[in-house]
C-alpha cells in the first residue's frame, strides 16, 4: 500500500499518514522529526552527511553524531512508511552519493508548497488587476 503524508509546517509541526496524525510519542527521541524538518528545509535538494551531522549533532563526537544519523534516517523511514521491507526503499527519504534528500515527487503533500501556489495565484490576479480575485 502506497503511504500518502501531508506535511504542516506553518503553526506546529505536524505530519498525516493516511490521514492519521503520527502521534508524538511515536517520533521516539525525535532525532527523526528534527531530520525530516532539516531535509524539508532543503526541499528535494541533497544534503550530504556530514551537513546533517553538523546542523543536527554538532556537539557529539564524529562517530556518534554518524551513529545518530544512521539511527534516525532509519527511524524516520520506519515511521513514515510501517511494514517496509528495506528501509533504503523508502518513498520518501532518497539516499544520495554522500547523504539523503526528501523526495519531492513522492505522494505527499506539503503545506509550505501550497501556500506558496496560493501567494504566486494572489500575485498573478494583482499584476493583472484583477484585486477582488486576489483575496478570493
Amino acid at each position: 500500500m502506497t503511504m500518502q503524508l501531508k506535511i504542516y509546517t506553518l503553526g506546529a509541526f505536524t505530519v498525516q499518514r493516511n490521514g492519521e496524525t503520527i502521534p508524538d510519542k511515536q517520533w521516539g527521541t525525535h532525532r527523526a522529526k528534527s531530520l525530516l524538518k532539516l531535509l524539508l528545509c532543503a526541499y528535494g535538494l541533497p544534503l550530504t552527511k556530514d551537513q546533517i551531522s553538523e546542523c543536527l549533532w554538532s556537539d557529539a563526537p564524529p562517530k556518534s553524531a554518524q551513529r545518530d544519523l544512521y539511527t534516525a534516517v532509519s527511524d524516520l523511514r520506519k515511521l513514515l512508511e510501517p511494514g517496509l521491507r528495506k528501509p533504503a526503499d523508502s518513498s520518501f527519504i532518497l539516499s544520495t552519493d554522500s547523504g539523503y534528500r526528501f523526495n519531492r515527487e513522492s505522494p505527499h503533500v506539503l503545506d509550505t508548497q501550497l501556500f506558496e501556489t496560493a501567494l504566486n495565484t494572489a500575485r498573478s490576479h494583482l499584476d493583472t488587476g484583477a484585486l477582488e480575485s486576489a483575496i478570493t
